[in-house]
């Protein structure tokens, strides 16, 4: 497993081809629309908004199987059969059903000196958008006939509006077991859970939006983090600290942003201090945003944000083959934030940062990953010595 982005991920060189679904121009019916949701595509239509997984399949897969196997992925998972627009004349956003009525494979050239990935770029910049119908796409690079490894490299990418980096794995589990034992028994992982319906994540918005108001001490955490900022060099820890709402069993399986937003402050480097501050974080973000951030206007999105993120895959009702050669593959855009993701998986902890491209932005930062990844080694170090 990989973390990178699509100008650094690895893909064999070959043909380029995607599969786009056809959805009826007549919405289905009006569904809620999360918070978070609301935050990504009320930014507007824009290159990068989408994130992907990338991973390999047996030689000689054919892609007429891959589109029956994505249209059974399709109708699995309901967030992946609707689409955002605005209504006229307003800046409301506006969420809806849409009914799939085909699909159609298209073959992308690759220029002259140009890369796979380079072609992957644009064509998933092209589709995976925030107000695409649908804002989804199936790629496949088939290798070249003199390749080592002919095993075709698919990609299966979407706005981040209908998708996080757990829905990507059910997707991928899912897409697997669709292809009817594309895979050995042996190395195909946990597909148990892949067949049957599952809850679309519209019902998850709903059902959040309708819980009870947050505790008057949670209210409180927030408006002094509103209130309070600071910028300056020795100034205690505090980040954005994005925290996963699939609470319940029911979406374990369900694809879907089950992501809201918290922030963590650690004023202690001591462990204990530091889990106390997780879970303070956590708890803050366990409560519907909305009403809790209308006063401040939303949530408020300062230049240079610091994120931190985390997921540790064990813990995921998917367990995938390493033969896969999985990439998380995120896009790349211009940014003036920070963002770091922690990712632990059964061959360790892996940690990825994104930095704007200046001079002080990349020294402060790379300081900062070595400093961590240093400590992290220590602490890791001293482990194996004491067992």
């Amino acid at each position: 497993m990989r973390l990178t982005n699509v100008a650094r991920m690895t893909l064999p060189a070959g043909e380029v081809h995607s599969y786009a679904l056809r959805v009826a121009d007549e919405p289905g019916r009006r569904l809620p629309v999360s918070f978070d949701q609301g935050r990504h595509v009320g930014g507007g239509d824009r290159d990068g908004s989408w994130m992907s997984i990338a991973f390999r399949l047996p030689e000689g897969t054919a892609r007429d199987a891959l589109a029956d196997a994505w249209h059974r992925v399709v109708r699995r998972h309901g967030t992946l059969r609707t689409a955002f627009t605005r209504i006229v004349g307003t800046d409301e956003l506006a969420l809806h059903d849409v009914e799939v009525i085909g699909g159609r494979w298209r073959r992308h050239p690759i220029p002259s000196g140009a890369l796979a990935r380079d072609v992957l770029r644009v064509v998933l910049d092209g589709a995976c958008r925030p107000f695409s119908r649908p804002s989804h796409l199936l790629v496949v690079v088939e290798p070249d006939a003199d390749a080592a490894d002919r095993r075709p490299a698919v990609v299966i990418g979407s706005d981040h509006a209908h998708v996080d980096m757990w829905s990507l794995l059910v997707l991928v589990r899912d897409l697997i077991a669709g292809l009817d034992g594309a895979l050995p028994e042996s190395a195909a992982g946990d597909i148990s859970s892949a067949a049957g319906a599952v809850e679309p994540f519209a019902v998850h918005t709903a059902l959040l939006e309708a819980r009870p108001p947050a505790p008057a001490e949670v209210t409180a955490r927030w408006r002094e983090i509103t209130r309070v900022t600071r910028a300056l060099s020795g100034a205690p820890l505090r980040a954005v600290f994005p925290v996963h709402s699939r609470f319940e069993q029911r979406w374990h399986d369900a694809v879907g942003w089950f992501i809201t937003n918290s922030v963590i402050e650690c004023r202690d480097a001591d462990p204990a201090a530091c889990a106390a501050a997780v879970r303070q974080a956590v708890a803050l973000g366990s409560h519907p945003l909305a009403p809790i951030l209308a006063p401040y206007g939303g949530m408020p999105v300062a230049p240079g944000m610091f994120a931190l993120s985390w997921l540790d895959t064990r813990r995921l009702p998917v367990d995938l083959p390493p033969d896969l050669q999985i990439q998380y593959v995120s896009s790349v855009i211009e940014s003036d934030d920070v963002m770091v993701w922690f990712v632990v998986n059964d061959s360790g902890l892996h940690l990825r940062y994104r930095c704007p491209d200046t001079p002080e932005a990349t020294a402060s930062v790379v300081r900062w990953v070595d400093a961590a990844t240093t400590a992290l080694r220590v602490l890791a170090d001293a482990e194996v010595a004491v067992a």
